[in-house]
């Protein structure tokens, strides 16, 4: 049987919330070292041992990876957020397609993230939000799921509003609150490249809601001087890919067409001011 409060000389522990599963305990903890420092985990019976300086070790996960009642106790909290989330957005009956994200999803997936905040248990392993749980729990609420395209498509464009970032580094693949020092000033991602002539033609856009919404067209000289750039703003927001896509699709039409117009009167351009551009 799971503690509602453990304690030993390293740690403490308390139950937050808990599911008992055909007698099996599974509980949400909070966990606090000796030296205060504080996280959220997922145990369950599991976790109990016959050592008497950890009788109960919150970080021992080794069991709960592969206990069934603590994954059954999961999907069943999964279940119970969805429930909360599609009754109060009417979420039934929304189906997403590119480019259009609907405000009840937007705000669904804020409120999930607000409450990851205040260190609710929404069915994950810890009180972290990762995009795999979000659409996990909109799975039950929508007729037509939300994958994972969708659920990045709708954090990209929450990022952009300043909402909520998706963390880097360790909290890859995590929503994260919105960081402003992350916004940059140019398009970073790699889209396309030419040669044209000695000029070395370069097309950035963005991939994520910190970088700015347009693309960015540098041409290069031989000693790779940047000579010229222009840049396009893009009208339609930019979708998630998912593996089975190319890069054109992240896109909407409109916007590539745009950008390859820009790249045609870029390259008459370089025709015309070759010798001028190559001297800079």
């Amino acid at each position: 049987m799971l503690p509602n409060t453990y304690e030993n000389e390293y740690y403490k522990a308390e139950i937050i919330n808990k599911v008992v599963i055909d007698g099996h305990e599974v509980g949400y903890f909070l966990v606090v070292s000796k030296t205060g420092y504080a996280e959220y985990l997922l145990n369950c019976d599991c976790t109990i041992s016959d050592d008497k300086e950890f009788g109960f070790n919150p970080w021992d996960l080794i069991g709960v990876k592969r206990c069934k009642y603590l994954h059954a106790a999961m999907t069943l909290r999964r279940y119970e957020v969805a429930q909360e989330i599609g009754e109060k957005y009417d979420l039934d009956d929304l189906e997403l397609k590119f480019p259009y994200i609907s405000d009840a999803v937007k705000d669904a997936v804020l409120e999930l993230f607000t409450r990851s905040q205040n260190d609710e248990w929404l069915g994950g392993h810890t009180n972290y939000l990762p995009g795999t749980l979000v659409s996990e729990i909109l799975k039950y609420t929508m007729e037509f799921g939300a994958d994972m395209e969708q659920v990045w498509t709708c954090v990209n464009i929450l990022e952009r509003e300043e909402k909520l970032s998706v963390g880097s580094g360790f909290y890859i693949g995590v929503l994260v609150p919105y960081d402003k020092k992350r916004k940059v000033k140019n398009p970073i991602y790699p889209y396309l490249r030419k040669k044209i002539s000695i000029f070395s033609v370069k097309v950035f856009s963005p991939i994520h809601g910190c970088d700015p919404l347009e693309w960015l067209i540098q041409v290069f000289n031989h000693s790779g001087k940047n000579v010229y750039e222009v840049r396009i703003p893009i009208e339609y927001l930019p979708k998630w890919l998912v593996l089975s896509e190319t890069k054109e699709e992240r896109y909407h039409p409109v916007d590539v067409a745009r950008m390859n117009l820009a790249l045609a009167e870029t390259e008459d351009k370089i025709w015309n001011n070759n010798v001028e551009w190559a001297q800079k």
